[in-house]
């Protein structure tokens, strides 16, 4: 009755994009609905003092991980070589455990200035856990790209519901056993470990060919080969990680750990729907891009295209909590923490576009232009530190606040342009 429908409905069942898009979208919704679902539970266990330091914690673990693992882990899914992405395996495996150790150091020696520094004393009993976290996080990374290169994408997606499940369980237990914040950063910590582990031996079971021994000239081979990683992309991931998670260290320093506590609880509502859609999407989009490209096909048709199919998916979702969160919010999370609808508001439209732009991230690794990307994060990222010291000089938390997101949205629409003009481009041109 309906020929066309029942011919695109087909190709959408035969779309290998589509199904492994479906799968990982699956596995991060419900990755990401437990954490959501666990908030009303959370903040009536915990007082948002609490929610502040774990937000504190979860700041530097998100930092200091993004770039454990030198960022070679982005490269396991790029080169047309297996042989390459397991040495690119091992290098970011090896470079986790070595960031840990690293870390650790700086504890043992550094910790409590540390936690005095951003006005958080309660957080230095729990600095230990950032080091074993942060390794952690960096073989999660490096061992979700392997499985996502051999396209084992319900392994990804258990490993990542391990992870926030495993993490609300023991944040229920310890908020239920009276553990105060310790409760909040042992969950936190124990939902990294486990999903690590799981993935490490999802990739040992499914694909053992992937882990077999490699030689060292073969690893610096690797390592040489894909330096712009480590050289241009870790460094830029670092600044975008500090432009992120800054405002929480900043909010929790100047002004108090309550505060921080709700914008982080505001963050994490708002940014629900990014890490549902857009992180689940975003590696297969990226192993979909690199195909492209290596096809010679028409990158930019194909990019012009995702981005309209995100914007389309984010307009619901996002709107909904602009219109309903003042309202909703202090009804669900308890009448304490009624101001984080409002702070909900002022992030969304930042957010939104965050939405749009983060699969995207993908194309300056694509076209080696690492170093451009570095540049224009460090700008973004000055630009924010002005902003919220704007609101913190008058002493004003909404004008930070208010401020940092319109700073977002500028920087962000600047991003789309971007990478939509090096799309364009013919030939891949090496950083100089």
């Amino acid at each position: 009755m309906f020929p066309r429908l029942t011919s695109t409905l087909n190709r959408i069942r035969s779309s290998e994009f589509i199904r492994n898009s479906a799968v990982m979208m699956t596995g991060t919704g419900i990755a990401q609905i437990i954490p959501v679902l666990i908030i009303p539970v959370l903040t009536r266990l915990y007082a948002p003092g609490e929610i502040g330091i774990l937000a504190a914690f979860v700041s530097l673990f998100t930092i200091f991980s993004v770039i454990a693992g030198g960022r070679y882990e982005f490269g396991i899914i790029m080169p047309e070589s297996d042989r390459t992405g397991t040495n690119l395996l091992y290098l970011s495996g090896a470079l986790s455990v070595l960031s840990g150790i690293v870390l650790a150091l700086v504890v043992l020696f550094f910790g409590g200035q540390v936690a005095r520094a951003v006005n958080a004393p309660l957080l230095e009993p729990w600095l230990w856990l950032l080091p074993v976290t942060v390794t952690a996080q960096g073989l999660f990374m490096a061992f979700s790209f392997a499985l996502n290169r051999n396209k084992q994408y319900h392994s990804i997606a258990a490993g990542k519901v391990t992870q926030t499940g495993t993490t609300a369980a023991v944040q229920t237990l310890g908020g239920i056993s009276g553990w105060g914040v310790g409760g909040l950063i042992i969950g936190k910590a124990v939902g990294v470990i486990i999903s690590a582990g799981w993935l490490i031996t999802a990739l040992q079971r499914k694909v053992p060919r992937f882990l077999e021994r490699v030689k060292p000239e073969e690893l610096k081979k690797a390592a040489a080969e894909f330096i712009s990683y480590p050289k241009y992309n870790a460094p830029h991931a670092l600044v975008n990680s500090i432009s992120s998670n800054l405002p929480v260290i900043l909010f929790i320093t100047f002004f108090s750990d309550a505060i921080a506590g709700f914008y982080a609880m505001a963050f994490r509502a708002s940014y629900a729907p990014v890490q549902i859609v857009s992180a689940a999407v975003g590696q297969v989009f990226g192993k979909r891009l690199a195909d492209k490209k290596h096809e010679q096909a028409d990158v930019r048709s194909y990019v012009v295209k995702m981005l309209l199919l995100f914007a389309a998916i984010g307009i619901i979702p996002f709107g909904l909590l602009f219109l309903a969160g003042p309202a909703v919010f202090g009804y669900i999370l308890g009448s304490e923490w009624a101001v984080t609808g409002d702070y909900v508001r002022i992030l969304i439209p930042y957010v939104y576009l965050t939405f749009i732009t983060q699969p995207l991230s993908y194309i300056p690794l694509l076209y080696e232009r690492q170093k451009q990307a570095f540049i224009l994060f460090l700008f973004s990222l000055l630009l924010r530190v002005l902003a919220i010291f704007s609101g913190i000089w008058l002493d004003m938390f909404l004008v930070s606040l208010a401020l940092y997101s319109a700073t977002g949205v500028v920087v962000l629409l600047y991003h789309i342009y971007w990478y939509l003009s090096l799309c364009d481009t013919d030939s891949v041109t090496a950083d100089d």
